[in-house]
């Protein structure tokens, strides 16, 4: 069954992509590019016109899309722009790095990219259930604990953090959302429990405020300030460390701005910079860094 859902998936992204990429296409010139595709093992001539409007239903409900056919020209087309879908559009060009890799041009020692670790094949599963809001078991093994635990809970969303997928979810014997990692999860599977998925409930905004995968709900919002020297800000201008961030010229340095709840994460990153930045508020958050990088400092002086 998982196998089954994970060529699905494929196939419907292999046909939105097929149609993307042609602007207008007909089913004569969807079937030509077919004939050839890494996808079809079986060397299928033509997609049957069921299966046809079965993936194109699928795919339209999957990535919120619309197919729509042209009777002037025969052609089908999609009516939205992907471009400005930060989603449907990183979705659609990873395929379309995969599908270039397996048509077998030889290019497999060109790209190379960071390793995930297990557990992307518990991808279909989650989303699967989120769709039919049907809640999971779960079998999950924390790195600190020796036995794993299994529990039922009420999927939300997915989230890709710093090679890692996590699911945010909430037990049902519970009242708190939690991240976790898929990676740690050793059994999965849908349930035909029904849950109701929050109205008004958006991944967006619950971790808009969040460095990373955490957010903890009891945290304030406060305002951090960071003094980056040049060659720092330049890598902060191009990827920021959050979306509320803002700068400033002051002097030599380059001030950068942010609204943010502090936790562990975002201590963590902002030690990763080294001397090429200085936190300068809050004066807790300097006192923690100063705390940290005395410990650090103290650890190899023996």
């Amino acid at each position: 069954m998982k196998e089954k859902s994970s060529i699905l998936f494929k196939r419907y992204l292999w046909l939105v992509n097929t149609i993307k990429d042609a602007g207008h296409i007909t089913m004569q010139d969807i079937n030509n590019k077919w004939r050839n595709a890494s996808l079809n093992e079986n060397k299928e001539r033509y997609i049957p016109k069921k299966t046809f409007y079965r993936h194109k239903e699928s795919a339209e409900k999957m990535f919120d899309i619309s197919i729509k056919h042209r009777s002037s020209d025969n052609t089908y087309y999609i009516e939205d722009n992907l471009e400005t879908d930060d989603l449907k559009k990183w979705l659609l060009n990873s395929f379309s790095v995969y599908n270039l890799l397996q048509e077998g041009y030889g290019m497999k020692e060109v790209i190379q990219y960071e390793h995930i670790p297990s557990g992307t094949e518990h991808l279909i599963t989650i989303l699967n259930a989120i769709k039919s809001k049907h809640t999971l078991t779960i079998e999950y093994k924390k790195f600190k604990d020796v036995e794993s635990k299994t529990f039922e809970a009420e999927p939300y969303c997915l989230k890709l953090d710093k090679q890692r997928w996590y699911v945010l979810a909430k037990r049902t014997d519970e009242n708190e959302k939690k991240t976790y990692a898929l990676d740690r999860i050793q059994d999965i599977k849908e349930t035909e429990n029904s849950y109701d998925y929050p109205k008004n409930f958006s991944p967006k905004r619950y971790f808009e405020n969040s460095f990373g995968i955490i957010n903890d709900e009891k945290k304030n919002v406060e305002k951090v300030v960071i003094r980056a020297d040049k060659n720092a800000a330049n890598y902060l201008r191009t990827l920021p460390l959050h979306a509320s961030q803002k700068e400033k010229t002051e002097g030599e340095y380059i001030l950068f701005e942010y609204k943010i709840k502090i936790d562990k994460e975002l201590k963590q990153e902002l030690l990763k910079w080294g001397s090429s930045i200085k936190v300068l508020k809050p004066d807790s958050l300097q006192k923690e860094i100063k705390e940290d990088i005395k410990e650090l400092s103290n650890l190899y002086q023996s």
